[in-house]
């Protein structure tokens, strides 16, 4: 039971769905531009930095001796600087999330992916951004892949991730190795060869190569392009950058954290190079998203923040990073405050193109922050995490963070152990003092450490499958917002014959949404499902559904959208029909019913006058019997207590009489609604 005045776990996830966040702001009309029947949409320009946290980005202002990033510091300029954005630990694992828009979890890659251990990578039974864009845009890839691994599709990935062409390094560079700058294995399409150009400038030389080809095309069927540039720099190892791209006097034994702004700075003068590569006229009509993957190496951090804080962690200095956009329909000379992440830039990517939203369940369109930076955001919550192995679960440790306004609350689960740590932001933005040890929180700081650990607890539950089925038969099977005609869907495994009730309620004075329940063979159930209230058809009382299987749940948003509460309950009905009159102990009627492995059994008698004990028989759809159940009278009613079914198939349950019943004691089974004998579902 919550504390009075606590908000529900409901309320706190609005912008999570079936997990997590599902379709986006992309229906709405605020594009970027709006993309208007017969209109060329944007090119994009997507460029990652590696390990580049806010503290090395002089436009932030966030640290006394910020990197030298002049180019960045004047996109910014022309753009919108958002100072509330997160990535992951990781820098595999933020890259997933912007091919895919979706969190951590649902790909299974929660770390950096390297050869040893299970080979994995980025899932390729999912919709990604570069499919989704093709064959309207051209697509490329230049620099860092870091999204698969040898055993698994190899240095072929990022084809099969939907680009047509790649070139740049499949991962990180040798760390040990002082020279792998200049001398690498580099993939063009696919295919290994050695380069010995310095990676940085060849990133850039290979984009403007790209770029220009693409432009080269006939005027007959003009196509924008998609160009993702993924600088390796300043990943380690070490390298000290050709003279011409720094300032930095490095000497003969520079320290580390010279050297990678020495590095950085050489990425931005690139950066520069590639945007003047561009023109005028051709930048007009593009769209710049500048982003770092994730935060600062501990040899880049330098006091006053503290160096164990950065990449690798959930502490602001390993998942706050620049992100910067400029363009068309983009403010000039903006900040915004609102809290966004990486794995927005899928939404906001495929909103732009003029392209319908597919996937992306954990991706919010920042359209309306890019014309309007002041405005709130969608986000509540921010939210990241990591995990090891990677793949699906169980995983040796997982950690997250979740964060609001003000405080950010740290989970570590590993041996079945969990560790929580809380932090106010607002006084102590390195997060150097945890607030749980303290002999007693403030009434705000325990007010904000409920949330959060509700906030966390309930993402912690969720599988790797955008699958509600098995929060059925509890009530809430979906959380989520909703802009005015977005819509949402939902997979729960049912079972026919099974009677439905759905009900989606708007929260926080939201509009309640509008809701449809479709049949595996895609026929829609006919139903009066309506929101605010349960609702049961009056053909699905009597026939119940038409077939077994994965049934899908719409819901769409209504005028105003907001967040909502979508449950859904169901069960199945089956009636025992006994003589009217049983003078003797004999066996009852089987009644035959289908279920889904996780269902749970509910079993209630409905008799008129005083009967015997009665026997229940359970047999499973491998014929096995598991259960004789003894059932008692209780205040008129036989009942037995609810039982779990682990096994997917027929089902029979026997009743029985163990002795004759008092002479005209037991009347037929009145017809109630529901029957008098039930048998309740509730599907798993």
């Amino acid at each position: 039971m919550r504390a009075s005045g606590q908000e529900p776990v409901s309320q706190m996830l609005a912008w999570f769905k079936s997990g997590l966040r599902g379709a986006t702001w992309g229906v709405m009309a605020a594009l970027l531009p709006a993309v208007h029947a017969g209109e060329t949409p944007p090119n994009v320009l997507l460029v990652l930095l590696d390990d580049v946290g806010v503290d090395l980005v002089a436009a932030y202002g966030e640290h006394p001796q910020p990197g030298r990033t002049p180019v960045l510091d004047s996109l910014a300029e022309q753009g919108v600087l958002f100072t509330n954005a997160w990535s992951t630990p990781y820098c595999s694992s933020s890259r997933a999330t912007v091919m895919s828009g979706r969190q951590p979890f649902r790909t299974g890659v929660g770390k950096h992916l390297s050869g040893s251990g299970t080979p994995w990578e980025l899932p390729l039974d999912q919709p990604l951004l570069p499919q989704q864009l093709r064959p309207h845009y051209r697509t490329a890839a230049v620099g860092k892949w870091h999204l698969s691994v040898q055993g698994a599709s190899g240095f072929s990935h990022p084809l099969l991730v939907g680009f047509e062409h790649h070139r740049g390094s499949f991962g990180n560079f040798n760390i040990v190795d002082p020279f792998a700058y200049s001398f690498y294995t580099k993939l063009v399409d696919g295919t290994p060869q050695q380069s010995s150009e310095y990676a940085t400038t060849e990133t850039v030389d290979d984009a403007l190569e790209l770029i220009g080809a693409f432009e080269s095309e006939g005027p007959d069927e003009p196509r924008p392009w998609f160009l993702y540039v993924a600088f390796n720099a300043p990943h380690l190892p070490l390298h000290v950058p050709p003279a011409h791209l720094h300032s930095y006097e490095l000497g003969l034994d520079p320290p580390a954290h010279q050297v990678i702004r020495a590095m950085l700075e050489a990425a931005d003068t690139e950066l520069g190079r590639l945007l003047d590569g561009l023109g005028p006229e051709l930048l007009e009509h593009t769209l710049v998203i500048v982003a770092g993957d994730n935060g600062t190496m501990a040899s880049g951090i330098i006091p006053p923040l503290p160096a164990e804080h950065g990449k690798g962690t959930l502490f602001e200095g390993g998942v706050r990073v620049p992100l910067v956009v400029a363009g068309p329909g983009v403010a000039k000379a903006r900040r915004s405050a609102a809290r966004v992440g990486l794995v927005d830039l899928y939404a906001t990517v495929l909103a732009a193109a003029g392209r319908p939203l597919v996937g992306g369940e954990d991706s919010f369109d920042l359209a309306p922050l890019l014309r309007h930076p002041s405005r709130r955001g969608s986000r509540r919550w921010h939210y990241t995490e990591s995990f090891k192995p990677n793949g699906p679960p169980p995983y040796n440790q997982r950690v997250q963070a979740v964060g609001s306004d003000r405080y950010k609350l740290h989970r570590k689960l590993q041996n079945g152990n969990q560790t929580l740590a809380l932090y106010d932001l607002k006084h102590d933005p390195y997060e150097l003092a945890n607030l749980l040890p303290q002999s007693g929180l403030s009434a705000g700081s325990a007010k904000a450490f409920v949330r959060l650990r509700d906030v966390a607890q309930v993402l912690s539950g969720l599988s790797r499958e955008p699958d509600v089925s098995q929060d059925v038969g509890a009530r809430d099977v979906a959380l989520g917002m909703l802009a005015p005609g977005e819509v949402h869907e939902f997979g729960v495994e049912l079972v026919a014959g099974a009677r439905v009730a759905l009900v989606a309620k708007g929260l926080q004075d939201s509009s309640p949404p509008a809701v449809a329940l479709f049949a595996p063979s895609g026929v829609q159930i006919k139903s009066p499902l309506r929101s605010g209230r349960w609702v049961r058809s009056g053909h699905l009382r009597e026939t119940g559904l038409p077939e077994t299987g994965r049934y899908r749940v719409r819901v769409m948003g209504r005028a105003g959208g907001g967040s909502y509460r979508l449950a859904l309950r169901a069960h199945l009905g089956a009636q025992l029909r006994l003589p009217a009159t049983l003078t003797a102990p004999a066996p009852g009627r089987v009644s035959r019913f289908d279920a889904v492995s996780g269902s749970r059994l509910r079993h209630v008698v409905l008799p008129v006058g005083t009967v015997p004990p009665v026997g229940l028989a359970l047999r499973l759809p491998d014929g096995s019997v598991t259960q004789i159940l003894d059932a008692q009278l209780k205040r008129g009613a036989l009942r037995i207590d609810e039982l779990a079914l682990e096994q997917t198939g027929t089902y029979e349950l026997e009743l029985t009489l163990a002795a004759a019943p008092e002479t005209g004691a037991w009347h037929r089974m009145r017809r109630l609604a529901p029957p008098g004998s039930e048998t309740h579902i509730i599907a798993p």
